[in-house]
């Protein structure tokens, strides 16, 4: 089926995936637990794709006044269901997703501790909504000392970690760029932007409700965060070419507008990690590099989704953070999720 791009809409798929840092102990030095969020979603669909259906008759539609006389193929170039595309309630992505064992090793009230968490997710996504579940689970938490000083120490580590991992659990919702003003957006009115359609997932703003608290973030004029595992993989790369340098400007809620960039490469579309390879048809990276760090924007430093082209689906994400911890004084290891059979 063929529409006009003034008719059409971006799909959006597995977007923002951000690193979430929760300190575990107050005392210096802090201990953080990184773990992934993901956030999924898509441009608003008012009234479907607005009377149009899989009976329309190709080249249907009159020229677009936003996006030039292009006639787009939804069901080829993007791999939107046909059966699915006036139904702006139809679950397009569903799956849940569980990540490695994360270790955080450091010394607290004078000895050494050791915990591991394991966080897992759950999501579904519509044409213009997302909801995710997070739930992350303390595995282990040990103190270094032995005597009456470890039978101390021990209860008050896991106490703690317990604590913290409560507060990391919790929902993330997704609103994504209108129809209208991303058609806009990307048939030329940002040259940066120009031409992304359906592989590009993006957000306008995501509500974290984690621990009992909640916070929104804005991002203008979008923010490109993710891959549509639904589009061909000749389509991602015509999207995305060589690479994307996008200037977005993010909004904490309450807070003062931080600008800053996301850089998109396409890379090595094989993960080893942990003594395990996955393999898939084509990843990308994403940098989102902004003054004072990501994570204060609800984003990580950089994310590498991997995606098997045949089954239409982001089978591994990797979630790094630049922050050095203050205990180790190395960089954070990186959060890496892999999608569950």
């Amino acid at each position: 089926m063929k529409l006009n791009r003034s008719a059409s809409c971006c799909l959006d798929i597995l977007n923002q995936a951000s690193l979430l840092f929760v300190s575990l102990f107050r005392e210096t030095p802090k201990v953080i637990i990184a773990f992934a969020v993901f956030g999924i979603g898509g441009c608003a669909l008012e009234d479907g794709l607005t009377g149009f259906n899989s009976n329309s008759k190709p080249g249907s539609g009159s020229k677009s006044a936003t996006g030039g006389d292009l006639l787009f193929d939804f069901e080829k170039e993007c791999g939107l269901p046909a059966d699915k595309m006036d139904d702006k309630n139809a679950i397009l992505v569903k799956g849940a997703y569980t990540s490695f064992p994360m270790i955080v090793e450091g010394t607290s009230m004078g000895t050494a501790f050791r915990v591991i968490t394991q966080a897992k997710l759950t999501l579904s996504a519509t044409s213009g909504a997302s909801n995710q579940s997070i739930s992350v689970a303390l595995l282990e938490s040990s103190s270094g000392a032995g005597g009456v000083i470890g039978w101390i120490a021990t209860p008050i580590v896991k106490a703690k970690a317990q604590k913290a991992t409560n507060a990391a659990s919790g929902t993330v919702n997704s609103v994504s760029l209108p129809k209208k003003d991303w058609l806009k957006l990307t048939g030329g009115t940002n040259p940066e932007y120009k031409d992304l359609l359906c592989a590009a997932s993006q957000n306008q703003t995501v509500t974290k409700s984690l621990g009992g608290g909640t916070t929104t973030y804005t991002y203008s004029p979008t923010l490109v965060s993710g891959i549509s595992p639904l589009a061909p993989v000749e389509q991602m790369r015509k999207e995305f070419g060589s690479g994307k340098s996008l200037s977005v400007t993010a909004t904490v809620q309450g807070g003062a507008a931080v600008a800053g960039h996301i850089i998109i490469k396409e890379v090595a579309a094989t993960l080893e990690y942990a003594g395990k390879t996955i393999t898939s048809d084509i990843a990308f990276e994403f940098i989102n590099d902004f003054p004072g760090g990501s994570n204060k924007v609800g984003l990580p430093r950089r994310q590498v989704f991997f995606i098997d082209a045949t089954k239409k689906e982001i089978v591994a994400i990797i979630n790094e953070d630049d922050t050095i911890d203050e205990s180790s004084k190395k960089v954070r290891p990186p959060a890496v999720f892999v999608k569950d059979p």
